[in-house]
């Protein structure tokens, strides 16, 4: 047996290890350098079951007493709402691209007189744009917020609906139950449906105790930034920034007690002996007193033996910013700002940096207000709207209300959210010019970049040219703009009918007024029709019916009679009678024809060898 035939028995009997049992992925590597990283493949709403009241505790004690969560939470509210808060603007159309105004004005009025101070929030402390900071301030620091919708008498406005922020605290997180036959489950205070279907909040009188009442999710909103699938409850927006920051407040508590004390600490008095004894310069007898030296203007000695020490402190040192400014950097990143907003130090940014990062970081609070919308202003105005149609609060400036079977058409609205100027407005407002006149952008759509709707501006620099008109004042480098030249009145059909008339009389001679159509009966003179011949005497009736004559400029067409003539012999060829046709017109048309020319009617009569008529013509020209 050779020496690999005994390598082989002593081996264990094992497959050798490939690189898919090692793992494809070093991230998911256990060794000794990683023993430490834990990491579990839970349920999202299993994991936050138990750690969830223990984020939302720490992250309001950070949003007490940590500046910069503090810091991050005015952030928030500031670029999410705004100072204004958003802006509802109503779309309703008379037909497309015609906006109609009256009513316009009156759902927009409505509504900010129902959003003022003491209608909107139940208890009378906040305005609607008040609550809407205090929501999304409250979903950051906790992860969710809860909003309770109160109608009836209890709201003290038309429109019989207020709202009640409701702490988040106050829902049972550990009330949990498993779903059954004819049972929802219940996750945390929430309790849902096999869909997963929101059915019910449990809600505790107070936050560590009491007895869980079901509140119907019809009556609550639940306002919360899911980041899992199936994910029931929110989890705070520091969560992955908090420990970085709570590291970070407490190094810089300990560097600041170092600090302090090297500020405080001259040194110290060593004895000869290391016995701890205070210099004195007093005798035994007396009472000691501590040596006083550093008098001004002379050296101090100190006695033989003594030496003076002085303790190094090395804080604030050299590497303290650059340690700091690293540490606020990730924490910036968890928390989805930039590092300059968060701690206000502009130290290391210049005007291309700070451009960059602010648009990224718009962006992300653009998001937000579009989640925002979505989640609690959409569903609040979806409600105020039909209260307010059906109680007939909206109300047009002329006093009538909007009819409620219109409510589909009426219901036409958006939300504008704050938006932001730049250090350079110029560069700006010279590029929006640019856009516009190059046909990429709209005013309208600059209007909204800046956070107002181009109707208002319109309006409010009418109503200012107006007060300035009323006031002949003359205002500097102001200019006023020129009023859009009138649109022409609408042609009159006939009076246009009229003028075209005119138009082909100029261009055909000669001119002749225009003349209404008359009919008229004209007074038809025969003569005697005497035939000459040696045949019996013959019968010739002779039919004259009602002539229409239409009279128009420039001349008159007469409509000739249809003459029938009924022969009762055989005649030889002769020549036709000569018919004249005299019309006498009424005086309205006399007044109307100014010259008509005389006109000349021959009448050809056509016959074939029987003696029978076979064609007949006129012909009717000027005398």
């Amino acid at each position: 047996m050779g020496i690999f035939d005994f390598f082989k028995r002593a081996a264990p009997s094992r497959p050798l290890p490939s690189r898919g049992a090692r793992g494809a992925f070093i991230a998911a590597a256990q060794d000794r350098f990683t023993a430490s990283w834990l990491a579990t493949a839970r349920d999202i709403n299993e994991e936050l079951r138990g750690d969830l009241d223990r984020l939302i505790a720490r992250s309001r004690e950070m949003a007490r007493n940590n500046d910069y969560a503090k810091r991050f939470l005015t952030l928030v509210a500031q670029n999410v709402v705004g100072p204004r808060g958003f802006i509802l603007q109503s779309r309703v159309e008379e037909r497309p691209g015609i906006p109609d105004s009256l009513a316009n004005s009156a759902i927009e009025g409505a509504f900010a007189r129902w959003s003022r101070r003491g209608s909107a929030e139940i208890t009378g402390t906040m305005s609607f744009v008040d609550l809407c900071r205090a929501v999304v301030t409250a979903v950051a620091r906790d992860g969710g917020a809860l909003v309770r919708i109160v109608r009836g008498s209890e709201a003290n406005n038309p429109e019989r609906l207020a709202y009640q922020h409701v702490d988040i605290a106050r829902l049972a997180t550990q009330h949990n139950q498993a779903a059954a036959a004819g049972r929802n489950a219940i996750v945390m205070g929430i309790e849902i449906d096999t869909w997963g279907r929101v059915v019910a909040y449990w809600i505790k009188p107070q936050i560590n105790s009491g007895q869980a009442e079901r509140v119907p999710a019809s009556d609550m909103l639940h306002i919360y930034l899911p980041e899992m699938p199936e994910q029931v409850r929110g989890i705070p927006w520091m969560h992955a920034a908090m420990l970085a920051m709570h590291d970070l407040g407490e190094f810089n508590r300990s560097a600041l007690l170092a600090a302090r004390r090297g500020a405080d600490t001259l040194g110290f008095i060593v004895s000869p002996d290391g016995s701890g004894e205070g210099m004195s310069d007093a005798t035994e007898s007396d009472t000691a007193e501590p040596l006083k030296i550093s008098a001004p203007g002379i050296y101090d000695v100190l006695p033989e033996g003594y030496d003076i020490r002085t303790p190094e402190y090395n804080y604030p040192n050299q590497v303290y910013d650059g340690f700091v400014n690293e540490i606020l950097r990730r924490i910036a990143s968890g928390l989805s700002v930039s590092a300059h907003n968060l701690t206000g130090n502009m130290t290391q940014v210049n005007y291309s940096s700070a451009r960059i990062a602010e648009l990224a970081e718009r962006d992300r609070w653009m998001m937000l207000q579009e989640w925002f919308v979505g989640l609690f202003l959409e569903p609040v105005f979806d409600e105020w709207f039909a209260r307010a149609l059906t109680a007939g609060a909206l109300v047009m400036p002329n006093g009538s209300a909007l009819p409620a079977a219109k409510a589909e058409k009426f219901r036409a609205h958006e939300w504008q959210g704050r938006r932001w100027q730049w250090v350079d407005p110029e560069k700006d407002i010279n590029a929006a010019r640019l856009a516009v006149k190059s046909g990429i952008a709209s005013p309208q759509m600059i209007a909204a970049q800046n956070g107002v709707d181009v109707e208002d501006v319109i309006n409010s620099t009418a109503a200012f040219e107006a007060m300035v008109a009323a006031k002949k004042v003359g205002l500097i480098d102001y200019e006023v703009s020129q009023p859009a030249p009138a649109a022409p009145p609408a042609p009159d059909p006939a009076l246009e009918k009229l003028a075209k008339a005119a138009m082909m009389r100029m261009a055909e001679p000669p001119a002749v007024p225009p003349a209404p159509t008359f009919t008229v009966a004209p007074v038809i003179h025969t003569p005697d029709v005497r035939v000459e011949n040696h045949l019996p005497a013959s019968v010739v009736e002779v039919t004259a019916p009602d002539v229409r004559v239409d009279v128009a400029a420039p001349s008159v067409t007469v409509e000739p009679p249809d003459v029938e003539v009924r022969v009762d012999a055989i005649m030889p060829e002769q020549a036709a009678p000569v018919v004249e046709v005299n019309v006498e017109m009424p005086d309205e048309l006399k007044m109307a024809v100014t010259r008509m020319p005389d006109r000349k009617t021959t009448t050809t009569i056509e016959r074939n060898a029987s003696g029978e008529i076979i064609k007949s013509s006129q012909l009717e020209q000027d005398a």
